[in-house]
């Protein structure tokens, strides 16, 4: 007898037509592992529907707010502590009429965890952490990364985003522990993040989500660089006193969803400032709409936050979370 109709309400606005908007979305990374050589942090998860031709546009509200979450990158730990895992990065999300665009914070590194040996495996993210180097005995294996693409994101909604993190070598190869995983390639078992991935939403090419070098232990080993994308470099350090060169892990870089490089070793006095982990780059949401289709009240908030004319469209980058109001 009676009819109903539902109305939907948002925090600021009368709810109008979606609009497709096309996207970017870019998680913050994890932080390396800390003490003992470590593995490299997984780049936060990388999803995107501009230049790629298997994910759709995403239907945006009008007439309202959206909110927009920035992931931070993971925490890094400084000389002095316990071992630790790393931290791992927190997600970035992006609202849609129907659909959320919701990528997963990056792995965490491996630490030293003797005794323990799921404590020496890289943790699943977006992309995951690096595991860590064998603490034997010889000639046990590394241990492994941790899994890519966690939780699994469809190619339609702009998956795959992330690879797995590498493995550990077994000792003594430089007492080496795994990369983290980026978003175009897998963490290496020789230390070097994944590499990231570019994408030209703002009309210029950018690498996002490399991961971060693992850790190193003794006896002159060269330093793991991380991957493209400002995956940051694994750390070194001396073992029993013996000369080499100590190098801080340093962070992935911020803004690009990087992992960052797991600590060096930290025996033999070593528990200084030069035993630290990379923390994780935060993420980005960037959101692309052409001008035509863009309400002339469009704004975001608060003001770090960005809007560009390139072209025809209208880009939207948000480095902190925020308002997106269309």
């Amino acid at each position: 007898m009676f009819g109903y109709r539902i109305l939907g309400f948002g925090s600021g606005g009368s709810g109008g037509p979606p609009v497709a908007v096309d996207y970017l979305v870019v998680a913050g990374g994890g932080s390396g592992g800390y003490y003992g050589g470590t593995g490299g942090g997984g780049a936060g998860g990388m999803r995107f529907s501009f230049c790629n031709g298997c994910a759709s546009t995403l239907e945006v509200a009008t007439g309202d707010d959206t909110t927009i979450t920035v992931g931070v990158g993971g925490t890094a730990t400084i000389g002095g502590s316990p071992p630790s895992n790393g931290d791992p990065g927190c997600p970035s999300v992006l609202p849609g009429s129907t659909d959320s665009i919701i990528s997963a914070g990056g792995g965490n590194g491996a630490p030293l965890a003797s005794g323990s040996p799921l404590g020496n495996i890289g943790t699943a993210g977006g992309s995951g952490g690096g595991g860590r180097f064998s603490p034997g005995p010889n000639p046990a294996p590394g241990r492994l990364g941790g899994a890519g693409n966690t939780p699994c994101a469809p190619a339609a909604l702009g998956g795959p985003q992330g690879r797995n993190g590498g493995q550990g070598q077994p000792v003594p190869a430089n007492f080496t522990s795994g990369g983290g995983g980026g978003h175009g390639a897998v963490g290496s078992p020789s230390g070097n993040g994944g590499n990231g991935t570019a994408n030209s939403i703002t009309a210029s090419s950018v690498t996002y989500a490399g991961g971060g070098g693992g850790g190193k232990g003794f006896n002159g080993a060269s330093r793991s660089s991380g991957g493209t994308g400002s995956g940051g470099a694994g750390g070194i350090n001396n073992y029993g006193g013996r000369p080499t060169t100590v190098s801080a892990a340093t962070p992935g870089t911020a803004e690009t969803g990087s992992g960052g490089g797991g600590s060096g070793n930290s025996h033999g006095g070593g528990n200084g400032v030069n035993v630290i982990s990379g923390g994780g780059g935060s993420g980005v949401v960037i959101v692309r709409i052409p001008t035509a289709c863009t309400p002339a009240c469009a704004a975001v908030s608060p003001g770090t936050n960005s809007i560009a004319t390139v072209g025809s469209h209208k880009v939207f980058r948000f480095t902190v979370s925020g308002t997106l109001t269309l």
